[in-house]
């Protein structure tokens, strides 16, 4: 490597890794805050993220920090026994993925679809790994078609012994590409509300790429769009409860009032 950084807080760290090797730029500060002025093609965490109090935060910094088309490699001491270290486990299982698609290896993914209550078995031919609105992606081809998946979603994989048929000429830019087209081209309803700015990290994970903007009203709301095929799929936004009010289409207002209804209804005092 013609170049390479290492970062750590711990001064003493610092100093006993400067006598293991003189061709590293061993930097003191907090890969948080630090600014490097500049991003790289490789970027590593090595036993780190456990450490940071913040995951989500940790992972969109480390991606920030990761040239286009590099690679973000991360290794984890997570036990997922425990529900917390469960989305650090998450952080190595990305890790695993992409080693699968630098060996250009088929995977069979155990895969929980938006929408369905069980999960299904996959053999997808990846392309990459996309990180958008704090979400990671596995972008691969299922059956010749190009999909998105949820990283959070994959609950088991196994890299296969044959090699990814993945179709010619194609590469992740070029995949993705045609996956957001057709998000976009699967969206006739766009749905705007106004939620709870506590809510919105939840928002990304939950609704992915179906949330195409939010932006800052005061301290305490974010006004969110979210894009559907048809005025039903308004349904899912009545997960977030009181925290989210709908503000337009009227079609949409309409829906989740009657819903609410039907719920109060359904569910109030003296119901059993």
């Amino acid at each position: 490597m013609p170049e390479v950084t290492g970062i750590d807080l711990d001064q003493e760290v610092l100093e006993e890794a400067r006598q293991h090797s003189d061709q590293v730029a061993w930097v003191h500060g907090d890969i948080m805050t630090y600014d490097f002025d500049r991003t790289f093609d490789v970027v590593a965490s090595v036993a780190t993220l456990h450490h940071l109090p913040d995951l989500d935060a940790a992972l969109s910094r480390l991606a920030d920090l990761t040239s286009p088309g590099g690679v973000f490699a991360v290794v984890g001491v997570a036990r997922t026994s425990r529900p917390k270290d469960m989305m650090l486990h998450l952080a190595g299982v990305v890790q695993h993925r992409w080693m699968a698609v630098r060996k250009e290896s088929r995977i069979e993914a155990l895969y929980r679809s938006s929408g369905e209550k069980k999960s299904r078995w996959f053999v997808a031919d990846p392309y990459g790994l996309v990180h958008k609105g704090r979400s990671w992606y596995l972008v691969a081809d299922i059956d010749g078609a190009p999909r998105m998946l949820v990283a959070s979603r994959l609950e088991s994989f196994r890299v296969l012994s044959q090699p990814a048929q993945l179709r010619a000429g194609q590469t992740l830019a070029s995949v993705w590409a045609e996956l957001v087209d057709l998000l976009e081209s699967d969206t006739s309803v766009y749905v705007t509300a106004i939620l709870r700015a506590s809510r919105l990290d939840m928002a990304q994970r939950i609704l992915c790429s179906r949330l195409v903007q939010h932006d800052p009203v005061g301290r305490e709301r974010v006004r969110i769009a979210v894009g559907y095929a048809d005025i039903q799929g308004a349904r899912q936004l009545l997960q977030f409860g009181d925290h989210i009010r709908v503000m337009d289409p009227p079609e949409a207002v309409d829906l989740i009032g009657m819903l609410a209804s039907c719920l109060a209804e359904r569910h109030g005092k003296g119901k059993r």
